[in-house]
C-alpha cells in the first residue's frame, strides 16, 4: 500500500486546527452487492465517496491506477476525481459504500483538512466499519435525532482514515488503568505540595482511601517508586 508523502501535505497539527467548525454533509449510504461482472462507468462526485469491501474482491480504478480491495479494504475517493468500481469474471462483492462531504459554518464546500489514505486495510470490527454501519442504521431507521448521530459518526469516519493514514489509531480504553493513573497522578501532587510536612504512608493511604498497601501496590506500578521514596525524593 502506498504511503503518503507527509512532505508534500499540510502539517498534521495546523491541518488539525482546521477541523474547528467544520461541518458534515452527509449525502448517502449504500450497502450494494455485486452478485455478478459488474462495471461502472467513469464518475466524479462532488464529495468524498467512502468504499469499504466487506465480502468478495472489486477493483478501483482511480488516479491512473488500478487498485484491488480484499474484505477489509477501504478506498477514499476525494471530490472532483474520476474512477470507476468493477468486478472481475467470477467475483462477488458487497460494498458498503459512504458519500459524504463537508462544509464551514457559512455554508462553503472544503475538503477535510488531514491527510487521506487512498487504499488502507481495516481488522475486523475496525472502529471506521463500526461507525458507517452505524450510519446505515441510523439512516434508516431515522429516530428523533439521527441527524446529528450521523454527523458525529460521519466526522469520526474520516479522523479514523486519517489516523490510519498516519499510522495512528484510538487507544483501547481501560478504565481501571485511566483510574489508577489519574490517582497515582493526584497522589504525586499531593505530596509534592504537602512534602514539607511530616507524612506517613498509612496519612497518605488515608488521604485517598485506600489500604497502605493496595496504595502501595497501585503507586508502584504506575510510577516505578514507592510513596516513601516519592517523598523523599520530593523533599
Amino acid at each position: 500500500m502506498k504511503r503518503i508523502d507527509r512532505a508534500r501535505v499540510p502539517d498534521w497539527e495546523s491541518a488539525h486546527r482546521g477541523l474547528s467548525g467544520l461541518r458534515p454533509d452527509f449525502v448517502f449510504i449504500a450497502l450494494d452487492e455485486a452478485e455478478r461482472p459488474w462495471v461502472c462507468r467513469y464518475e466524479t462526485f462532488s464529495f468524498y465517496e467512502v468504499v469499504l469491501v466487506r465480502s468478495g474482491a472489486m477493483t478501483m480504478w482511480m488516479r491512473g491506477r488500478k487498485l484491488r480491495g480484499r474484505p477489509g479494504d477501504v478506498f477514499v475517493v476525494p471530490p472532483g476525481v474520476p474512477h470507476r468500481e468493477l468486478t472481475e469474471p467470477g467475483e462477488t462483492a458487497q460494498l458498503l459504500c459512504l458519500a459524504a462531504g463537508f462544509r464551514t459554518p457559512s455554508g462553503r464546500r472544503r475538503r477535510f483538512p488531514l491527510p487521506l489514505p487512498a487504499q488502507s486495510h481495516l481488522e475486523p470490527g475496525h472502529a471506521v466499519e463500526r461507525q458507517m454501519l452505524r450510519i446505515a442504521s441510523e439512516s434508516f431507521h431515522r429516530q428523533p435525532g439521527y441527524a446529528t448521530v450521523i454527523d458525529a459518526c460521519v466526522m469520526q469516519v474520516f479522523v479514523e482514515l486519517a489516523r490510519q493514514a498516519r499510522g495512528m489509531s484510538a487507544p483501547e480504553v481501560n478504565l481501571a488503568d485511566i483510574r489508577r493513573q489519574r490517582l497515582v497522578k493526584d497522589a504525586m501532587g499531593f505530596i509534592e505540595h504537602h512534602a514539607a510536612e511530616p507524612l506517613s504512608l498509612h496519612d497518605l493511604a488515608q488521604h485517598f482511601f485506600l489500604s497502605p498497601e493496595h496504595f502501595v501496590r497501585v503507586f508502584k506500578r504506575i510510577s516505578g517508586h514507592t510513596p516513601m521514596a516519592y517523598l523523599t525524593q520530593a523533599r
